[in-house]
């Protein structure tokens, strides 16, 4: 009697564990019929009970190459371990799965039937969709930064130039006005550049940048209501007194009116298109719906289009670098991919859903600024603050050389220039009571710019130096800083940023 009561003990023990799995387990007979599935293979398969479902192989696998595929292993090897497979549950929502089947026989060793283990991988092949994906934008990436850094080595002789030719003439002079042209042209040169950058998430992300969420997306639907047919309805819905956000606003804008304009163009006809916002918060409670976000304070945003939809082969792809299904001449595939690099490079995350002839929904989680900072505008009136004061330029680039020395003396200063490190530190050592301030490039022939800080700083422990470097740079740049490097000029820049910088070093 006590023998039974201890087996009926340890069987109820036994169900209650593997009902308390996490991973699917059900009971076959060898025909496929159900005996018993677990509370975790229930919700894999979509129904509340087995009676829904009365066939594995029918019903689950469907397939009759993976059924006969199955049936044939477990007759060679006894058992299946790590079956890879995709079936449709009873909603018709796609569950990648691993299967391990063993068989059950009976006393006289006569098959009856397979117990299978059921792994739900639909959380791993995300995973490994944006480990992908992020693999993909690093090489793209790579390849972005080597160009950008050279392009910004141009732009870096044309852009102030063109400010000294401004300065030098009068408004009325036709040269000013191709001046202001040049200027204006560079600018939008150095634009597009950073936003090549933005979608490779090389672009250094700067967290003291914050926008007003709300602003900038009103701004945002008024351009898009102009710009956009009649025959689509734009409808807004944003809670009040949403927060700051971590990025600035040319990079929240650039989103809006991307995944705006997918929107657009999904519409053949007539359709709608819905702008959702929120405060939302990441807690204890929700974290595993998020697991690639920290805890914290977030605005969900949501674009909403009932246009044509995503098919699921496209969806695989669609923020691939250069991917689209445009017509040639009507879409680069750039769009979706800058989206994509500005939210992981502010640590956000970006999702979609798409059904093909029902329309589209992107979610984005974009991280709450906790300190709320304005950028500054650049001052118009050049200073001269440069009086009585020296600087040594060390920089391998000839024409940034010449630059500087422009720029340096038109507001003010003596300038000493040298085209080598080696140079540039024989000339400190012998002119280190005079200098002020020393401009140093961080990538240079032969010797480094991180090797140069550091034989000036020999010299001098109280030196000041600039490092001026282009976008590309950061893990260069994050050595100095650890090194106690603290003023930093990225290329290109204008007179304004060289003239606020040397203000801050100055004083």
């Amino acid at each position: 009697m006590l023998k039974k009561k201890k087996i009926h003990s340890e069987n109820n023990r036994l169900f209650s564990i593997i009902e308390d799995l996490k991973d699917g387990f059900c009971i076959i007979k060898s025909d496929g019929d159900f005996v018993y599935a677990n509370i975790a293979a229930l919700e894999l398969f979509g129904i509340e009970s087995i009676e829904q479902y009365s066939n594995f192989f029918n019903h689950i696998i469907k397939k009759e190459n993976d059924t006969n595929d199955i049936k044939d292993s477990i007759k060679i090897r006894g058992f299946i371990k790590d079956y890879e497979i995709e079936f449709l549950n009873y909603h018709d929502v796609k569950c990648p799965v691993l299967l391990t089947i063993n068989q059950i026989k009976d006393m006289s060793n006569n098959l009856i039937g397979f117990s299978i283990l059921i792994k739900d991988m639909t959380y791993i092949k995300r995973v490994h969709q944006q480990l992908l994906q992020a693999q993909k934008m690093e090489s793209i990436g790579l390849l972005a930064s080597g160009i950008a850094h050279e392009f910004n080595n141009i732009l870096t002789g044309i852009l102030p130039n063109a400010e000294l030719i401004k300065l030098s003439t009068s408004n009325s002079d036709s040269n000013n006005r191709r001046a202001d042209l040049i200027q204006k042209s560079a600018h939008r040169a150095a634009d597009i550049v950073k936003k090549l950058l933005n979608f490779a998430r090389e672009d250094h992300f700067n967290s003291s940048h914050t926008s007003d969420f709300s602003k900038i997306a009103m701004e945002s639907f008024d351009i898009i209501r102009k710009l956009f047919d009649k025959n689509i309805q734009i409808l807004i819905d944003l809670e009040k007194d949403l927060d700051f956000v971590k990025m600035d606003a040319a990079q929240l804008q650039q989103i809006i009116m991307n995944l705006a304009l997918n929107a657009k163009d999904s519409i053949t006809k007539e359709g709608k298109i819905i702008f959702r916002a929120k405060n939302f918060v990441i807690s204890d409670e929700n974290k595993s719906d998020y697991k690639q976000l920290a805890k914290g304070d977030y605005i969900r945003f949501e674009i909403e289009d009932t246009g044509h939809g995503i098919s699921k082969d496209n969806l695989k792809h669609i923020f691939d670098p250069f991917f689209t299904t445009k017509r040639p001449g009507k879409g680069t595939g750039l769009g979706l991919s800058m989206v994509y690099g500005i939210i992981k490079n502010i640590n956000g995350e970006i999702e979609v859903q798409s059904n093909l002839d029902k329309g589209t929904i992107f979610t984005i989680l974009i991280p709450k600024a906790k300190n709320i900072q304005s950028d500054p505008s650049p001052e118009q009136q050049i200073k001269k603050i440069g009086k009585n004061r020296s600087i040594l330029v060390i920089d391998d680039e000839n024409m940034i050389l010449e630059l500087a020395h422009d720029m340096l003396k038109s507001i003010g200063f003596k300038v000493y220039s040298a085209n080598r490190a080696e140079d540039g530190l024989k000339l400190y050592q012998e002119k280190k009571e005079e200098i002020d301030v020393i401009f140093l490039d961080l990538i240079m022939p032969d010797m480094g710019g991180i090797s140069c800080y550091n034989k000036l700083k020999v010299i001098d422990p109280d030196v000041n130096i600039i490092i001026i470097s282009g976008i590309g740079d950061e893990e260069k740049k994050k050595e100095l800083m650890e090194m106690g490097l603290v003023h930093y000029l990225e290329k290109p820049f204008s007179i304004h940023h060289l003239i606020n910088e040397l203000e801050t070093v100055l004083q």
